[in-house]
């Protein structure tokens, strides 16, 4: 957690920045020790400052401070992990992503085939198509999760898009069996 306890409660300092002399670039010794526990005003007075670097807004699961689609998804990853219990990643640390044993976005990147393509794979995968079965996991009103061409399985990615009767018909006749097979 980020949250600061003060001896205060609530603090109207926003920024470290708050906490240095002005005048001297140095820790205003007096304000650290009235709004910190005296261990922490402690540690606090021990950290060095750097003179002509001014405050920025850092995004605290980069090493470097900087966001990035990537970080976000990493994050996402780990609280998704903490959310089912541990299941579904292994050997994931935070700020670790390559650690991450499902590497299929990897191999989804590399495709042969246009951007969009890629891209539209890569939301199959992730189950972010308003696919039935997904918009019933996130809590829309749906009369069925049923497939709407077959009706013999829940409709989700990997049904719709290779496994149900009808669509394996389309890959038949755009003679592209081979291809849906390898899938």
């Amino acid at each position: 957690s980020r949250t600061v306890n003060t001896p205060r409660g609530n603090n109207l300092l926003e920024r470290v920045s708050d906490l240095i002399n002005p005048a001297t670039g140095r820790w205003d010794v007096q304000l650290v020790r009235d709004t910190f526990w005296a261990d922490d005003a402690c540690l606090i007075l021990q950290i060095p400052l750097r003179e002509g670097v001014h405050d920025f807004i850092a995004w605290q699961f980069d090493s470097k401070g900087a966001h990035s689609v990537k970080s976000a998804y990493k994050l996402y990853e780990v609280k998704r992990q903490k959310k089912n219990g541990g299941q579904g990643m292994s050997n994931h640390a935070p700020g670790n992503l390559d650690s991450c044993k499902d590497d299929s976005w990897k191999r989804i990147w590399k495709l042969p085939c246009p951007r969009n393509v890629q891209m539209f794979t890569w939301r199959v995968k992730h189950e972010s198509l308003a696919l039935l079965t997904n918009m019933h996991k996130r809590g829309l009103k749906v009369e069925s999760t049923r497939c709407l061409f077959c009706g013999r399985a829940d409709e989700d990615g990997a049904h719709l898009f290779i496994k149900c009767k009808a669509v394996k018909e389309g890959w038949r006749e755009l003679a592209l069996e081979g291809e849906r097979i390898k899938l």
